[in-house]
């Protein structure tokens, strides 16, 4: 946590956390470290590594407290659209940006 705090000290914008244990895997991001890290900054945090279900997101934000999630294998090995997985996040209650 002590780097979290000294980039943001630093003037970083945002923090891109990665599990490198669970990058790749779609079991599951790191909720405590996401948890840990998002309530310990006040910069944005994206959690990345792990999200392999769509329910995987709306764990990283409600319990992770995260602002962001990077998942780029749970769209190249899903069949699930960014459409679907923004639909699934809005109705569990998280807002989602919509660019139109």
């Amino acid at each position: 946590m002590s780097w979290a705090l000294e980039v943001e000290k630093l003037g970083a914008g945002e923090i891109l956390l990665t599990s490198i244990d669970m990058d790749g895997s779609r079991e599951v991001l790191d909720i405590e470290m996401t948890r840990l890290i998002s309530s310990a900054v006040s910069i944005p945090v994206i959690s990345s590594g792990g999200c392999g279900k769509a329910i995987h997101f709306i764990e990283g934000f409600k319990e992770g407290g995260a602002d962001a999630i990077a998942a780029g294998t749970f769209f190249s090995y899903r069949d699930q659209s960014i459409m679907q997985t923004r639909a699934q996040i809005l109705n569990a209650g998280i807002p989602v940006r919509v660019h139109t």
